[in-house]
């Protein structure tokens, strides 16, 4: 699930291997990300644009696209089923290359990880960029699975508040979660969903290496949540990008059926009419 560095600086040339840029920027979305990828990126890096590879039609950002666009989208990237793929974003894992590991597992493509650290250590270790574009050709995939049943609703959450089926995670800053912090997109209300548990993903994150934490640490950061393992789990945030970092590490540590709300706080926010706490 996780490579280094080390091993793809050895490997980025393997003809089995796709590497997928999967950098987001809340300022500034994948526009900006893609203006970076083209100044520099890792060699034979493709640009994932969660963006685009989304359900265009939905009036929420980058949610779920169906099984079929998926498949065509990612088809015209020169991705098949047996390609190896690694992503990387700009923020260490935790942003859009979480997301976008999530969007494969969910369509059942079960050879995909991310790069530990991303682009940054990349960079700090001095190891090779271009801006060279990457020419491939495309290919027939077909996802081998329905992604629905990874996916929770608002509904599931609404039902939740009154049940307690779930126990539910928000990745946002505490200070967005306890509603002390404006939110970053407008018309968005302050607080959190009821009865939901703040899981920062930044704490997921070794801040003096920009890695991943040991999985007896991030096992330690859930236990002091009071969460197992074995309970069922929903995981939030802004708009469905850092929960997948949490569905990440709980995959990591064991835990394969976590839930993402894909609408998130963007659509939890902004409905008057649903209950928030601060």
């Amino acid at each position: 699930m996780l490579v280094n560095t080390n091993w793809l600086s050895k490997n980025y040339n393997d003809n089995n291997l796709i590497i997928l840029d999967a950098s987001y920027y809340v300022d500034g979305g994948t526009i900006k990300a893609k203006k970076l990828y083209e100044a520099n990126h890792i060699p034979n890096a493709i640009f994932f644009d969660i963006d685009k590879i989304a359900d265009l039609e939905s009036n929420l950002p980058h949610t779920m696209p169906s099984k079929s666009f998926f498949s065509n989208k990612v088809g015209e990237l020169g991705i098949s089923k047996d390609n190896n793929i690694i992503i990387y974003d700009s923020a260490n894992g935790v942003s859009a290359a979480s997301r976008a590991w999530w969007m494969f597992k969910a369509f059942g493509h079960n050879n995909v990880s991310i790069l530990d650290g991303g682009i940054v250590k990349w960079k700090s270790e001095n190891l090779p960029v271009n801006d060279l574009p990457v020419i491939y050709r495309k290919k027939k995939y077909k996802s081998s699975q329905d992604a629905n049943k990874f996916i929770a609703t608002k509904e599931d959450i609404l039902n939740n508040i009154g049940n307690s089926k779930f126990k539910v995670l928000d990745a946002r800053s505490p200070g967005r979660f306890y509603g002390k912090e404006v939110e970053p997109r407008p018309n968005l209300r302050s607080g959190h969903i009821p009865k939901s548990i703040n899981v920062h993903y930044s704490e997921l994150i070794d801040k003096k290496i920009g890695i991943f934490k040991s999985e007896t640490e991030i096992k330690n950061i859930f236990k002091e949540k009071n969460l197992n393992i074995s309970d069922e789990i929903i995981a939030s945030c802004g708009s469905g990008v850092t929960a997948c970092a949490l569905a990440f590490c709980l995959y990591l540590i064991g835990k394969n059926n976590t839930y993402i709300y894909d609408g998130s706080w963007v659509e939890w926010g902004s409905d008057e009419k649903l209950p928030i706490e601060k």
